[in-house]
């Protein structure tokens, strides 16, 4: 049997502190996501009275940094409460990666709570609203108040600056196949050679708290476009970014509302200046 399920979708759910609605089914068999914000789920109808318990978070665009941070990570910070009410929840992924890593030992969830295997006689929770990033659905409030409060967990920070700049070099590692780019940023390092500079190179990074701090250590921070720009901008704080020359994350702001929404949310709240570079010239 297949369960068709949106946000509108009058099926059975649960609400945890009045903006996160779930959506609770069944013995599942496998799920997958169409047009952007859509779970189709396959369901077996036995029944059993042992259930193993799965919060389901991973989505369409799990495999792309930026996309499971806002569309998957953005539910981590409710998993320990909904953990009080069903023991042995664990949480379901797709697919182990070093980001969906950092971002679950930040929110100090024990490793033996993931898992990459569904038991058939199961009860699975899906966070709603169920949103993609490159959806053309309208933003739902709801989004944007749990969106809010997730930008805000990392706005607290307070390092001191003792640089001058911040590089970070696009990763070679995990990067989304269908999207992988090469920059010439020889320039860059050629700028950078007599400044007081830190390059962090993120691929080698085991704690997100380190990246935050090598992150707000300088006033200028230089770096890549796509998942890059769109995460560490909200690690930013005051801070004037300058994005390497490339149309992505402009053209997809022209169609897709959501990221519209999380660049100029994200900027505005953490006070942060974009700048796109071609040259040195922007960096002085």
């Amino acid at each position: 049997m297949r369960v068709i399920i949106d946000d509108n979708t009058d099926h059975p759910s649960i609400t945890i502190d009045t903006v996160y609605k779930l959506f609770t089914i069944e013995n599942i068999t496998g799920y997958d996501i169409f047009d952007y914000h859509t779970l189709r789920i396959t369901v077996n109808s036995s029944a059993c009275e042992t259930r193993s318990y799965y919060f389901v978070i991973d989505t369409m665009f799990h495999d792309t940094f930026s996309h499971w941070v806002y569309e998957s990570a953005i539910y981590l910070p409710i998993f320990k409460t909904l953990k009080t009410q069903y023991k042995n929840l664990k949480i379901l992924l797709k697919e182990k990666k070093a980001y969906k890593t950092l971002f679950l030992n930040y929110f100090q969830i024990d490793p033996a709570d993931i898992t990459y295997e569904l038991d058939p006689n199961n009860f699975c929770i899906f966070p709603s609203p169920i949103t993609g990033l490159i959806s053309q659905a309208p933003i739902t409030e709801n989004y944007k108040v749990i969106f809010t409060r997730f930008v805000q967990i990392f706005h607290s920070y307070e390092f001191k600056q003792t640089r001058d700049y911040v590089f970070l070099p696009r990763q070679t590692k995990e990067n989304y196949a269908n999207d992988d780019r090469v920059y010439d940023v020889n320039f860059i390092y050629q700028f950078l050679e007599t400044k007081n500079k830190y390059i962090l190179n993120t691929e080698f990074i085991t704690d997100l708290k380190d990246q935050i701090e090598h992150v707000r250590s300088a006033p200028k921070v230089i770096l890549t476009d796509g998942s890059a720009f769109l995460v560490n901008n909200m690690f930013c704080k005051n801070q004037t970014i300058h994005i390497i020359i490339d149309d992505l994350t402009q053209n997809q702001k022209r169609y897709y509302p959501k990221i519209k929404y999380v660049i100029e949310f994200i900027s505005a709240f953490n006070n942060n200046v974009i700048k796109y570079i071609k040259t040195d010239v922007g960096l002085i």
